[in-house]
């Protein structure tokens, strides 16, 4: 009797320790993380809510790679991974304008996008360009040189990928003071046609167009208003030189209205201005409500990149 009780619980024992260590693997990974895990503007759980999260998505974070991120949305228990920058600090070897799809092998580069041109190396000027007299020069954004894409992160048929879409129907003006730069001033609206987004799946751009979908066919132009550029230097510009600025506005899609400020680093040179710009947002911010269909999941937080081309006009 003893020895068949003994069995009795050396068998509960098997069976339940892995039950238990089971449940606590769940609850740690997965339930505790979506109670207690606040998403940042990238999707990244952010370290104060929950440090075991946050240091997985370090890690995933440091095994990024160039392609496009595909495996189980749950891959290295790391709810949502952080996009990478659209442009890279990597001193001499930077480039300036890299589209936001051809280093990520998920569509095709825009035609027409200018060549990459290796950033020239830094010539020291101990004496700073001093204030001059007002220097305007006026150019406007030439679309089927620029771009504006979204980059979203959605589980896709199971798979966890970054979606990333791109328009070329981007309008505006910029006015450059390169006797003090301080002065200089966007138009009064940046206009992007979001009806012509395109990715590598239509089933997606046409569901965004959709009634059923953002409604894209019936409120077709974004519009970037009231625009300040933030952080520019009270100098005169010096010919190649790149600068890190910021610009901040009123972002209008659909109906909604959101001040938005875009993170960017800009290039004159030649007559031609080369912008690269960003933000993070949730898409529920602009009144879109990210889709849930089953088959296809997408994340609220996203990105809007801008790589912009402007020449002088006439």
């Amino acid at each position: 009797m003893k020895r068949s009780r003994a069995l009795m619980l050396g068998a509960a024992a098997l069976i339940g320790i892995p039950v238990i260590a089971f449940g606590i693997y769940i609850a740690v990974n997965f339930v505790l993380p979506s109670l207690f895990t606040e998403p940042s503007m990238t999707g990244v759980p952010t370290a104060r809510s929950n440090n075991l999260d946050a240091l997985r998505t370090q890690q995933a974070e440091r095994n990024l790679t160039a392609t496009a991120m595909r495996g189980s949305f749950y891959q290295n228990n790391v709810r949502a991974i952080a996009f990478a920058q659209p442009h890279a600090d990597s001193g001499n070897a930077q480039t300036l304008y890299v589209s936001c799809t051809a280093a990520r092998g998920v569509t095709a580069t825009p035609n027409n996008a200018p060549s990459p041109t290796p950033m020239p190396s830094p010539t020291p000027d101990p004496t700073p360009a001093a204030v001059g007299e007002s220097n305007f020069v006026f150019l406007s954004i030439v679309g089927e040189e620029s771009e504006a894409c979204y980059q979203v992160g959605e589980i896709l048929n199971g798979n966890y990928v970054l979606a990333v879409g791109v328009t070329k129907e981007i309008d505006g003006e910029v006015a450059i003071d390169l006797g003090n730069l301080a002065n200089s001033q966007l138009s009064e609206e940046i206009n992007v046609n979001l009806a012509q987004i395109r990715s590598d799946q239509r089933n997606r751009d046409n569901w965004m167009i959709s009634a059923r979908g953002f409604d894209f066919n019936r409120f077709p132009i974004a519009k970037f208003t009231d625009a300040e550029l933030i952080g520019l230097p009270e100098r005169a510009y010096r010919e190649g030189e790149t600068l890190t600025f910021q610009i901040k506005g009123n972002l209008q899609v659909r109906e909604a209205v959101r001040q938005t400020t875009f993170t960017a680093m800009g290039r004159y040179q030649d007559g031609v201005l080369v912008v690269t710009a960003f933000t993070d947002l949730k898409l529920t911010d602009l009144g879109l409500q990210p889709p849930n269909l089953g088959f296809v999941r997408v994340n609220d937080e996203v990105r809007i990149v801008l790589n912009l081309v402007a020449r002088a006009t006439d």
